[in-house]
């Protein structure tokens, strides 16, 4: 079905189901913008939690990667693209009785480690110290036509659709369910 959400058990399997659907959106003329991610420092690719090149249609469902508290949203909620600006998109999202617009969002990338200090009371000691090795900067949104199974954990949905033959871990069908 067009509008129900698609429960995948891979990041392939949800992309190749975005992509197809951006595409149907574009071909019926609907205007399509690419956001760049920006980033410096030690980021590797798990780090990131949106794409390098994100490629938002209006009139594709997306879902948010950030808590945004004053509107009442917070990470993994759902919504529309109304408009694809240059520095903002403004999404109509299922939860809030108003469109908002969402702007590029920080990413720090922390590293913990332990180090050797001496206490106050002169002994040897450890500490943990993290610091900031790094950071991404992107629209903190993802195409949403599909997620991962492991994406909508904790998420309540009215309707979804799912490919269980394509699970490939036990309990998977399961959490999707």
């Amino acid at each position: 079905p067009g509008d129900d959400l698609w429960l995948c058990a891979t990041n392939r399997m949800a992309s190749t189901i975005n992509d197809e659907r951006v595409g149907e959106l574009e071909r019926m003329g609907a205007k399509a913008r690419t956001y760049t991610a920006y980033s410096y420092g030690d980021v590797k690719p798990s780090d990131k939690p949106t794409d390098d090149k994100l490629r938002l249609v209006e009139g594709a469902r997306v879902m948010l990667l950030a808590n945004m508290p004053d509107h009442g949203l917070a990470n993994g909620s759902l919504g529309t693209v109304l408009e694809a600006g240059v520095d903002c998109v403004t999404v109509d999202f299922d939860d809030c009785e108003y469109p908002v617009e969402v702007s590029e969002k920080e990413w720090k990338v922390l590293k913990s480690s332990v180090r050797d200090i001496i206490g106050d009371d002169g002994n040897p000691a450890q500490e943990l110290v993290t610091d900031t090795v790094g950071a991404f900067t992107q629209i903190p949104l993802r195409l949403a036509f599909a997620i991962t199974i492991h994406k909508s954990q904790g998420m309540t949905l009215d309707r979804a659709v799912m490919d269980l033959k394509r699970t490939f871990a036990p309990g998977m069908g399961y959490v999707a369910l």
